[in-house]
C-alpha cells in the first residue's frame, strides 16, 4: 500500500514539474512561478530549459507507472528525474527550492529504498 501512495505522490510531483515546462513556452500565465533564475536565460535558452522540465516530468511520470508495473528498471527512471529535476531546481531556486525537500523524501522512502541489489 505504501508503494502506491509514494507512487501517486511521485506522479504529482511529475505533474507540477510540467508548470515549469508551461510557464518556458508561454503556454499559460502560471502566476505562481515568478520565473527568476540564478543565471540569466535567453529566450531559446529558456525554452531549452522548459524542454528539460518537460523532461523531468515525464521521467518522474514514467518512474511511478514503471513502478505499478513492477519492473525491475523503474529506479533508473526516477534516478534520471531527481538528477535532471535538482538541476532544474538550483537554476529556479527561488521558485522551486522546496523541490529539494520532496527529493530528499523520494531518496530516503521505501519507493526508492525498495531497489533490491
Amino acid at each position: 500500500m505504501i508503494g502506491i501512495v509514494s507512487s501517486l505522490v511521485v506522479f504529482l510531483h511529475g505533474l507540477i514539474h510540467l508548470l515549469g515546462f508551461v510557464k518556458e513556452w508561454n503556454l499559460a500565465q502560471v502566476k505562481q512561478l515568478t520565473g527568476a533564475t540564478l543565471v540569466a536565460l535567453s529566450g531559446s535558452l529558456a525554452k531549452i530549459v522548459g524542454i528539460l522540465w518537460l523532461i523531468a516530468g515525464l521521467l518522474f511520470i514514467l518512474s511511478s507507472a514503471t513502478y505499478l508495473l513492477r519492473k525491475e528498471w523503474w529506479w533508473m527512471i526516477a534516478i534520471a528525474a531527481i538528477l535532471n529535476s535538482q538541476i532544474l531546481i538550483f537554476i529556479y531556486w527561488k521558485d522551486a527550492k522546496f523541490g529539494t525537500v520532496a527529493h530528499r523524501t523520494f531518496s530516503c522512502h521505501p519507493f526508492i529504498r525498495s531497489i533490491e541489489f
